[in-house]
């Protein structure tokens, strides 16, 4: 269990319960509380509670598992004009409930020919817009080996939803992967096959079927280094719960429709430069028909809708990662990654990143004394503001510098410090939504 309180008014509780003792079953109990009575500007409190219960049932060469569980979260609409600030904070308000129940099996045999993993959820979700988002998701996975060079494999998913708001509307989704794979010789593996989604989105009243080419190819140049590319493609799931766990601002009956990548072009090289130090370059070409952008409500904006690329938009990005581990107990590393749309009808890609940077390090003295340090910057975010000249405001550059330590007393009682955006910024990642400055949380963990 992990109890602890910060700045802001923060509140936090974390607990979970396993029950072990049983040979063929383990059941077991999460709970997590969050909130802060305060935020960065006035009426800008949240909170986030979950609750689940879960289980797994072991068979001779299979695990069943499942879950029950809750989630409800409230934010409010804080980013009003100064000249409006509203009378109290029930007026912005924003509710978020979920309910989930999943069930599942998958092989478990340590050294199977055949694997197999069938995962299925359902879900609803709602906020106080009256909008409410019913939705089953189906997941089959399926691996086959036919001897020591190659494989094939099957990734099979459904979605099926309904979202009602002033209006029911139903949205399915279904995809089908097959792919083979062979090891050419001990250096060149590669794997082929056929990305098939069907959908009846709500661009059109009618069922379209998408077909696309998968190919990777790795190819081992030396001991330690690796080349690989390929192509892919496929539909890309957007739906009311993915928006809002993004952005949980929207305004009412935001127009749900899945990304089209009609194709991806990659390459990249990797390995080690060292027994110590990893690397990872990878560039790609993207082209993708609706892919979605945040943008500021013109009447409000203090909410967010989402619009919609139609036509096309190309996107190139340049992804290279560093590593450096000289031991289990320290580590350093940098992701950086750069991003370029080319956009047909909207002016910009808004409230997405030109530039992202992670710097992270971790360290474990005497397994007494963990530490973490991560800095992120982020860099190129456009918003659409209407209230100046050109519509367009590029908002500041994001870095958030964060900390944390725990220190183990005993072997069931530690406790840990968390120093959130250490710099004090007050950057925003969405336009008018200024984040927390410096924020602590302090508190104890104790294990039963």
């Amino acid at each position: 269990i992990k109890i602890g309180g910060g700045n802001y008014g923060t509140s936090y509780g974390e607990g979970q319960y396993l029950k072990t003792e049983l040979k063929k079953y383990q059941i077991g109990i999460y709970g997590r509380h969050l909130a802060s009575a305060l935020g960065p500007v006035k009426y800008s409190a949240t909170s986030a509670n979950k609750l689940e219960v879960f289980g797994h049932y072991y068979l001779k060469k299979a695990l069943i598992n499942g879950n029950i569980g809750y989630n409800r979260n409230v934010y409010h609409f804080y980013g009003y004009r100064s000249d409006s600030v509203p009378d109290n904070a029930s007026q912005i308000r924003q509710i978020i409930p979920q309910f989930y129940i999943a069930a599942g099996i998958e092989k478990v045999d340590t050294n199977p020919r055949f694997n197999y993993s069938f995962q299925n959820q359902y879900s609803i979700i709602s906020n106080r817009f009256n909008a409410r988002e019913n939705e089953y998701t189906g997941d089959l996975r399926l691996g086959y080996k036919i001897d020591n060079i190659s494989r094939i494999i099957l990734h099979s998913s459904l979605s099926a939803s309904q979202i009602t708001d002033s209006t029911s509307l139903s949205r399915n989704l279904f995809t089908l992967r097959p792919e083979y794979e062979r090891d050419i010789n001990e250096k060149f593996t590669i794997k082929g096959g056929l990305n098939v989604a069907v959908e009846n989105d709500t661009v059109k009243n009618t069922n379209r079927v998408h077909v696309y080419p998968v190919v990777n190819a790795q190819y081992q140049l030396f001991e330690k280094l690796q080349v690989f590319g390929g192509i892919d493609g496929g539909m890309e799931k957007n739906t009311l719960r993915s928006y809002l766990n993004q952005n949980p601002w929207l305004t009412k009956r935001v127009n749900l429709v899945h990304t089209n990548k009609r194709y991806e072009f990659y390459a990249g090289l990797q390995g080690n430069l060292t027994n110590y130090i990893f690397f990872k370059i990878s560039p790609s070409y993207a082209r993708y028909q609706n892919l979605y952008f945040f943008v500021n409500d013109s009447l409000d904006p203090s909410k967010f809708d989402v619009e919609y690329e139609r036509k096309g938009t190309d996107v190139v990005k340049i992804q290279n990662e560093l590593s450096y581990q000289p031991t289990q107990v320290f580590k350093l590393g940098a992701k950086a990654t750069y991003y370029s749309y080319s956009m047909q009808q909207l002016e910009k890609a808004w409230h997405r990143p030109g530039f992202e940077l992670t710097l992270y390090g971790n360290y474990n003295l005497f397994d007494k004394l963990a530490i973490e340090l991560d800095i992120f910057y982020i860099s190129g975010i456009i918003a659409r503001d209407y209230t100046v000249k050109d519509r367009q405001k590029a908002l500041k550059e994001i870095i958030d510098l964060n900390l944390s330590a725990t220190y183990k007393i005993t072997d069931r009682l530690s406790s840990y410090l968390y120093l959130y955006n250490i710099l004090n910024q007050n950057y925003y990642r969405y336009n008018n939504y200024q984040s927390k400055g410096i924020n602590v949380l302090l508190g104890i963990t104790y294990a039963f």
